[in-house]
């Protein structure tokens, strides 16, 4: 058709589909391939030594590759209170690969898309929640001492500042995610006011701080029945959505978009669990689903999981056949 560009790279695709310009066709972009699948898949002779991504004739993408996490963490969240500069130091030189010249070199005239995944702690992964024996004592924490808990929070996006101008001063990213476990299937563990008393001021310097560098597509990466966080992460700037599992926690996506309006990018959203009741489930979630979400604008079709070992090669290659002839009518 007139106007539309011809052969398109990935990152050309992506960044005019989501700001609504012509596209040669919609990014295919998938989660992730869990390792075992690709280990199964191998070994039953279906994949070749490709990456699956290149396999499957995906956008290939990569995550900016450094270490945005504590080194180390510890059992017990108090040891944690005191001290956060201890675990968060943006000069760390393990953050970053040895090879990060070479690989920004790369970077720097690639055609593929890179994720940049600066708010890589949730909230209470940032506190020093690792397992349900800590969960209990940080809440009492963000009861307990709510202006200790600021303080630990304002320097861990402080830190991030700082380590997003490390980065951006080398490479520019396509897009960033912002991980918030902070939800189970039933809801969020705390009340969304508590949520933005707490989160709203970071999230707003975090956005404020990619947007000064051209990152302009943010996605709120999350699990569980999230759907009360979604005004907070879009006032603060964030404009995009996956959730991991969205439908095992009553997450529609067609609720989602009827709700915001493209406002809010879509990434996923497609029942992974069809995949495993067979094709017939699978059909009609793809026929439920990716219509209308493609009609409205600003999604990006694929899983709400990662592709687990337990999804049969033949039902994933029916899976992304039937998607690509509703999206590209082949």
């Amino acid at each position: 058709m007139d106007g539309i560009p011809k052969n398109m790279n990935a990152r050309e695709r992506f960044a005019a589909y989501l700001e609504g310009r012509p596209v040669d066709r919609l990014p295919r972009i998938e989660s992730k391939f869990a390792d075992d699948t690709v280990e199964l898949w191998r070994a039953q002779g279906h994949l070749d030594n490709r990456p699956p991504e290149e396999f499957f004739n995906l956008d290939r993408h990569e995550s900016v590759p450094i270490l945005p996490r504590k080194f180390d963490p510890p059992d017990d969240p108090r040891t944690i209170w005191p001290s956060p500069e201890t675990w968060y130091d943006a000069a760390d030189p393990r953050r970053f690969p040895e090879n990060w010249s070479t690989w920004c070199d790369e970077a720097a005239s690639r055609d593929y898309l890179v994720s940049f995944e600066p708010w890589h702690e949730g909230m209470f992964q940032v506190l020093g929640i690792r397992s349900y024996r800590s969960f209990v004592p940080v809440i009492f924490f963000l009861m307990d001492e709510p202006q200790r808990v600021r303080y630990i929070l304002d320097f861990y996006t402080e830190y991030l500042e700082e380590l997003i101008e490390r980065v951006c001063a080398d490479v520019k990213p396509d897009y960033a995610i912002c991980y918030e476990p902070i939800a189970s299937n039933a809801g969020l563990v705390i009340s969304p006011e508590m949520a933005r008393r707490f989160l709203e001021p970071c999230y707003r310097r975090i956005c404020a701080r990619l947007e000064k560098h051209g990152i302009r597509h943010r996605f709120a990466w999350s699990s569980g029945h999230i759907l009360p966080m979604i005004p907070l992460w879009m006032d603060c700037g964030i404009n995009g959505l996956f959730v991991d599992q969205a439908c095992a926690a009553g997450v529609d996506y067609l609720e989602v978009r009827r709700q915001y309006g493209t406002a809010l990018a879509l990434m996923g959203g497609i029942n992974n669990h069809t995949l495993r009741q067979g094709e017939r489930a699978m059909i009609e979630e793809l026929q439920r689903k990716v219509p209308p979400l493609l009609e409205s604008g600003r999604y990006i079709p694929g899983l709400d999981d990662a592709v687990r070992a337990d999804i049969p090669f033949e039902q994933f290659v029916k899976y992304r056949e039937w998607l690509l002839g509703m999206v590209e009518g082949g």
